[in-house]
């Protein structure tokens, strides 16, 4: 669908019956069955990911333009900095984590 021109680099199923797909522009949380989208972050504003327990915490960069930086004082625009994907198990959350790393630090900016 709408990711089609995207490279899909991993994908897993979580906890609460959703399913993270980490592509080269996108990590993209979803619910299992039905696709439904419960967030996405671009890639080139995650600042870091690291593995918390057994889950990946995702920390997002702030804005750096004025544009987006009132978006989120309007609230039009999210103004949250971390994500937190539960995986449940540690290998699991160590793929994630190791895959939006690398797609990460060579996302334009």
């Amino acid at each position: 669908g709408r990711y089609a021109k995207e490279n899909l680099l991993a994908y897993a199923s979580l906890e609460a019956m959703v399913v993270v797909l980490v592509t080269d522009a996108h990590v993209i949380v979803v619910e299992e069955g039905s696709l439904d989208r419960r967030f996405k972050v671009n890639m080139e504003d995650i600042k870091e990911a690291r593995t918390r327990g057994s889950g990946v915490q995702i920390v997002i960069r702030p804005p750096t333009s004025q544009a987006q930086q009132l978006k989120e004082a309007l609230g039009v625009a999210s103004a949250i900095r971390e994500r937190m994907l539960p995986c449940g198990d540690l290998e699991v959350a160590e793929y994630i984590c190791t895959s939006i790393s690398a797609a990460a630090a060579v996302a334009p900016r």
